[in-house]
């Protein structure tokens, strides 16, 4: 990680990533909390924030489109909140889906991004005259819609210098990817599902990982395309 400065907006800096290194802190993460699987198979995310944090996600209605966001104090964050449809008894497995994920999202800015924000209240705090602190939109909230929550973009290579915003929204995307489907694990996976099963089509396999993580096909195909090459995927016919 290193860290790029930033010529205007709320932060001095943003801390940049490459996609290994943010595999390496969801992996470490889970293990660090005894919460990475002894097999392929769903990672207990809510129990990770209370690990992490020392306190729940929050459900409630959050407004304006948004799914989540984190609150950050002047050294850490303070609550994660998720929109209160994500959290509702027997939504079905596409909302359960999207709460996982959104919450993986979350978590990952809050152990990403925990340094330029807590800065950033410091600063507020000490009501240091300069842009950071007098602008009324620079504030401890990080809120996340639809579109900024998007499996795909974990699975691309990072923004390089762009914004802060853009480059915040694939480290969490990333995070979450990492975090809900760990490359080991799903690699354990493929190998065991091969050996077990046939097959035919990535789609198969894909519905077959999305089973055992509990998350969306779209993730789970998201990570096999990313770990393996076509052709080492599936079976011949």
């Amino acid at each position: 990680m290193h860290l790029i400065p930033q010529p205007s907006g709320p932060f001095k800096s943003w801390p940049f990533f490459q996609p290994q290194e943010i595999e390496t802190i969801a992996c470490d993460d889970l293990r660090a909390h005894g919460l990475f699987p002894k097999v392929p198979g769903e990672v207990n995310v809510e129990l990770l924030v209370s690990k992490l944090f020392g306190f729940d996600p929050v459900y409630r209605e959050t407004g304006d489109g948004i799914l989540g966001y984190v609150r950050f104090g002047l050294l850490k964050p303070e609550t994660i909140v998720l929109h209160e449809s994500l959290g509702a008894l027997n939504a079905g497995l596409t909302t359960e889906h999207r709460c996982r994920s959104t919450l993986a999202h979350e978590i990952g800015h809050a152990r990403l991004h925990v340094g330029p924000f807590t800065e950033l209240m410091q600063a507020k705090k000490l009501g240091r005259a300069t842009e950071r602190v007098r602008n009324p939109s620079h504030h401890a909230n990080f809120m996340c819609r639809t579109t900024d929550i998007r499996e795909d973009e974990g699975a691309k290579g990072p923004p390089g210098l762009a914004t802060w915003a853009r480059m915040a929204e694939w480290q969490a995307n990333r995070y979450m990817a990492a975090v809900l489907t760990p490359a080991p694990l799903v690699r354990q996976a493929v190998t065991e599902i091969k050996e077990d099963a046939f097959f035919p089509t990535e789609a198969d396999l894909a519905a077959e990982i999305s089973r055992q993580f509990k998350v969306s096909r779209q993730l789970a195909g998201y990570r096999l395309a990313e770990l393996f090459a076509a052709s080492a995927l599936c079976r011949a016919a």
